[in-house]
């Protein structure tokens, strides 16, 4: 696994994990609880973005409902509502990189985030978030644009 690959995150070894952390095998809730728990351990060194996994309806088809539903027979209500309606909407979809001398800069958003961006993740309790955290107008992903973009000097 990366960690024993390159080490555990630390203020010198920095990860960005580009979204799908769910939906990933048997062990994908423990996966993404231990990389919460070294974000909070490790708040500058761990990032995390949010993928097409981490929305309700893709965990339904792969599998990670099914997870939750074995690990949580008796508590699965309050377990998937936490994730999908508290946990997940806060999860940043894009993650933009600095080089260190700070004049180049790369956006890092995932390929599969939910076209439909202005939907409300709530359960209609009147406490609902937004899906994403939205900027400006920002309202839908056009698939159709270049995927990747040289940045000029100075944005």
């Amino acid at each position: 696994w990366i960690f024993f690959k390159y080490g555990p995150p630390s203020e010198k070894n920095w990860y960005l994990f580009n979204g799908d952390i769910v939906d990933r095998g048997s062990y994908a809730l423990e996966i993404l609880l231990l990389l919460f728990a070294y974000k909070r351990d490790c708040p500058e060194a761990v990032h995390i973005t949010r993928g097409n996994h981490e929305d309700s309806s893709c965990i339904l088809h792969y599998g990670f409902r099914s997870e939750l539903e074995s690990k949580f027979p008796e508590q699965l209500s309050a377990v998937w509502n936490t994730l999908t309606v508290t946990v997940f909407p806060r999860i940043p979809i894009a993650a933009i990189l600095q080089d260190q001398s700070e004049k180049r800069k790369i956006g890092v958003l995932h390929g599969g985030v939910p076209v439909n961006l202005s939907k409300s993740a709530g359960a209609g309790n009147g406490d609902e978030v937004p899906a994403v955290k939205l900027i400006g107008g920002l309202t839908r992903v056009n698939r159709r644009r270049q995927t990747f973009q040289q940045l000029e000097e100075g944005d």
